[in-house]
Parts: C-alpha cells; structure tokens; sequence
C-alpha cells in the first residue's frame, strides 16, 4: 500500500513538472527567451497549486473517505476530454508592453483545469494514507519527499530525455497517456481505503491516537499560520529572484530557468526526508556567512563566475533549505495536514506574486532578490534562537543601544563603500579586497542579533542597488516585463552606453565626428565591415535591409 501511495505521488508530481516546461516552451515563440515568462507561468501554477489545495482541504473536511474517493475520481475523468493541451489558433496575439495578463488568460483557458486537479495529489494521498491501518499512518509527510522527486525527475527528464527527442504534439499525446494511468493509480489508492475497517473516516473523525510521540500538535494560531506562510513564501520569491539574476547577468537562455527551479525542489526533497544530512542548527549559523559573501560579491570580484551564479546558488539553496526545513520542524499532526500545505501553497503564491506582478511595478531595479535575501537571514536568526537558545531570547528585540550600534556600524560599511567607489579600485587589488572583508565583517558582527543584521545588511545592499555615487550618470532606466535597460553617460569617454542588467548591449560617441563609429558588437574590420565594403565599391547608393537582433549596432 505504501508504494502504490508513494507511486502515485511521485507519478502526479512528475506530470505537474513535465507540464510546467512544456507550456512554457509552447509560449516562447509569443514572447521570446525573457526570465519573466518563466516567472509568470510560475504565477499561474502556483495559483492553480492554492486552488487545487484549497479543494483537497475543503473535501477533507466536509466529507467522509467514500465520498471523497467519488467525487475525486469524476473530477479526474474530466481533464481527460481536454487533453492534449493546446494553443488556439485564433488566440489574440500578446501585448508587447506588458503580456502578464495574457499569459494568465491563456493559462487559465487551456490548461487550468487539468493542472489544478492534478495538483491535489499530494495532500489528499497523504490525507487518505493517514485513513489507511498503515504503521507510518500518524506521520503521512514523508510522502511529500515523494512528490518532490516526483517533481525534479519530471524536471531533469524532461531536459535530457523529452525535450530533445519529442516534438510539442508528441510530448502533448505521451503527457495524456501519462495522465490516465495516473488516473487509474488515484482510483486504486481511492479502493485501498475503501476496504479498510476505517472506511468511514474523515478528517474531522479521524484520531490521531499515536502522534503526539511523533509530532509536538501545538495550537494552530494566527501567528503559526503566518509563520508557515513566510517561511514559503522566502523560498519561492528567492527562487524567482535569482532566475531573473542570472539570466540577466549570463544570459536569457530558458536552460537557466531550470537550475533554481532544480534547487528549490532538492531542497523540498532534503527537508521532508527521514534523514538529517546537516543539522538545522550548523545551517541557520551558515545562511548569514553565505548571504554576506553575496552582498560583497554584489560589490564586485574578479571571478566573474562565482560572483555572478555559483555563490547566489549556494547561497539560494542553503536558504531554501533551511526555510523548508523549519516548515518540517514545526508541522501539525495529520489532523491539520491538508491546512498545513494550503498556507504553504498560500506562501508560494504570494512569492510568485511579489516577484512577477508587484516588484516590476514597484522597483525600476531587480531590488526584491536581496530584499527576500534579508528577510530570508532575519527570519531563520528568529527561528534558531527560538529553537535552540531559548535563553538569550532578548537578542530578538529591539533596545536603545541597538540604534546606536546600527547607526555606527551603517556609517562604518557606508564609508568602506565610498571610498571604493570614489578611490575606483580594481576589484582583483589587495586594496579592494581588504576593504570587502572590512565591510563582511562589520555585517557579521551583527549576526547574532536578528534586528541588527537585517537592517544593516538591508542598508548595505540598498547603498549597492540604489547606487548613489553613479546616479548622476544615468540618463535614462526603465524596469519592464523584459527586463531592466539603462542608459549611462561616460564623461570622461564622451559616449554614452545602453546597458541590460550588467550586460553591455551598445555604446556611442557624443563627438558628432565620431557617432556612427562602431564600438559593440561589429566594428569595421570584422567580417560585417567586409561587407559593407564590398557594396561600398559596387554603388555608393545601395539600399540594404537589416534583419534581427544588433540591427541597432550595425
């Protein structure tokens, strides 16, 4: 029984994967290899992920097993009808200033009702696992690893296998193939309940007689719902975050999309394990050490791939890890397990929502990554003392001398930052890097004290974002749904240059003698330059058509 419940779950959490990256393939050629499709479609299945939860707990708990069993299997029939999954033709093409709400639309239309249903696997199999006379019945969470690598081979597979040997439609008709034998496992897990002596169980009947040796059931309050909502919702906007953060910086290639993603779900599967590879503890000391690192990278380092993706990563992952981790810690008994991952998809949700609707019209900069960073550190402070030293619970609140000392040590990091900034040290000199240890150290200091690290390393990074000392520079910057462009003067130079993220993407001389000298990507010895020679010699008045991208530079 127990391996038919852990196939089921990992087999629907594959199929949700395996979704996710085939729609979002199938809306590429509408709008290009931008990091925010990716993050809206994220938008949607995190959506369509509250809603299907939201559906298991309401079932759960307003009627018996039988009928859950019943009303569930026709509801997965359905789908069925629907599938495969397509685009219409006659689908009203997207706007090209912001297509958030057509990617949504066309989601919810073509493939919301399938996704939804499928997402409710998860919970309701515990659920109906916690129904059964199995032994692991009082503590039905271990599954949820299941689903997680469920999720992540769905996710490598689908890169390694089905991507590169599949057609769309090919994909489309295995993924139905795949759904209805999905279906058939549901409905087997459905009958194992059904036959039991606890046929008549529910959750509001159910008695969770052996769990209190397992699972420490404290009240659920206000304040533990909120808890759980945050420690999801920090994971998912990081993980969002630093998808736009690296492809960015690297490039916008949708294979990077995967590596957060990839992380996130190793993170899941870590943390719901049996198994404890890294105590809590060592991780939550770890997570400030790692962030630091990264708000000194954001300053600058000469190893350009450590400082732009291995670091983040890491530091992203231990993050994630920990966060997850204090979810397990801290999960009711299975009375309340279908709530339990309601507030946590409720978490993901609001992440999503934060990064892909709220932050592009808030922030002309990728400024909620190290925001999410800094809370992530205050947040997992907060639950070590808690957990583990109860004793010196005063470093929680915020007292007269804590103003003072963060006055201090912000005016300490600030000057650091100016000196590097106006002295223009190369970043690969000793000079420079003492200076970055100077300022690690000074945020570190501050550690062990929740309020005092978070805003200090919030000024830190918001000096880094905001960047005042290079302000008045900026001619022009703009955040949209593709990203963030600038435009920058060089006074010493005499030329302006137009910027994506840190990425150089063309400049120009202000010197009317020098502005059509070309400086990026062509230049006039290279092999566009042989080109226009070999015209030039033809006809002095050839008219030639420029088609795709760096038309603006040639």
């Amino acid at each position: 029984m127990l391996y038919l419940y852990g196939a089921a779950i990992f087999l629907s959490a594959c199929l949700l994967f395996i979704m996710e990256l085939l729609y979002a393939k199938m809306i590429l050629p509408f709008l290009g290899g931008s990091p925010s499709v990716w993050i809206t479609c994220n938008v949607f299945f995190q959506f369509a992920l509250l809603v299907g939860y939201l559906y298991a707990h309401f079932i759960v708990n307003k009627l018996k097993a039988n009928k859950q069993v019943m009303l569930h299997i026709i509801l997965l029939m359905i789908p069925i009808a629907l599938l495969p999954v397509a685009i219409p033709q006659s689908w009203q093409r997207p706007s090209e200033h912001n297509p958030v709400l057509w990617v949504l639309s066309i989601m919810i239309v073509t493939v919301g009702f399938p996704f939804t249903i499928l997402s409710t696997s998860s919970p309701l199999l515990q659920q109906w696992f916690a129904y059964t006379r199995h032994k692991y019945r009082n503590d039905p969470y271990f599954l949820y690893a299941a689903s997680n690598i469920g999720s992540f081979t769905g996710l490598i597979g689908y890169l390694l296998l089905i991507e590169p040997n599949l057609s769309i439609a090919k994909q489309n008709i295995y993924w139905k193939y795949g759904y209805i034998f999905l279906a058939v496992m549901i409905a087997l897990c459905g009958a194992a309940i059904l036959f039991t002596k606890r046929d008549d169980a529910s959750a509001a009947e159910y008695s969770d007689d052996s769990s209190s040796a397992i699972i420490s059931d404290k009240p659920i309050t206000l304040k533990r719902k909120l808890y759980w909502i945050i420690l999801a919702f920090i994971p998912s906007s990081l993980m969002l975050g630093l998808t736009t953060h690296i492809t960015v910086d690297i490039a916008s290639v949708p294979l990077l999309w995967v590596i957060p993603l990839g992380l996130y779900l190793l993170s899941y599967v870590i943390a719901f394990s049996k198994h404890i590879y890294i105590p809590q503890r060592i991780l939550i000391k770890l997570l400030p050490i790692l962030v630091i690192i990264q708000t000194v990278v954001f300053i600058g380092l000469p190893f350009k791939m450590v400082s732009i993706f291995i670091v983040p990563m890491l530091t992203f992952f231990v993050a994630a890890i920990v966060c997850h981790r204090e979810l397990v810690l801290d999960r009711p008994s299975a009375n309340h397990l279908t709530l339990f991952y309601l507030l946590m998809s409720v978490g993901g949700m609001l992440g999503g929502i934060f990064n892909a609707l709220l932050a592009p019209v808030i922030f002309n900069s990728i400024a909620e990554y190290p925001i999410v960073l800094v809370l992530a550190c205050v947040v997992c402070i907060y639950a070590g003392i808690y957990r583990y030293d109860k004793n010196n619970i005063d470093k929680v609140k915020i007292v007269y001398e804590d103003s003072i000392f963060i006055i201090g040590i912000s005016a300490a990091a600030f000057l650091v930052l100016y000196i590097i900034r106006t002295l223009r040290f190369s970043f690969d000199s000793y000079e420079s890097m003492l200076l970055l240890a100077i300022v690690g150290v000074l945020i570190y200091i501050t550690s062990k004290y929740p309020m005092r690290f978070g805003i200090i390393l919030g000024l830190v990074l918001f000096i880094l974002n905001t960047d005042p000392m290079k302000s008045e520079n900026v001619l022009y910057k703009n955040r949209s749904f593709f990203g963030v462009i600038k435009v920058e003067k060089l006074p010493i130079s005499n030329l302006n240059k137009l910027v994506h993220g840190t990425t150089l993407h063309g400049a120009q001389f202000m010197d009317p003698q020098l502005r059509n000298l070309p400086l990026t990507y062509y230049f006039r010895s290279g092999p566009i330059g042989d080109l226009f020679n070999t015209f030039s010699g033809v006809n002095e008045k050839e008219n030639i058509a420029v088609v795709g991208l760096g038309t603006g530079c040639i």
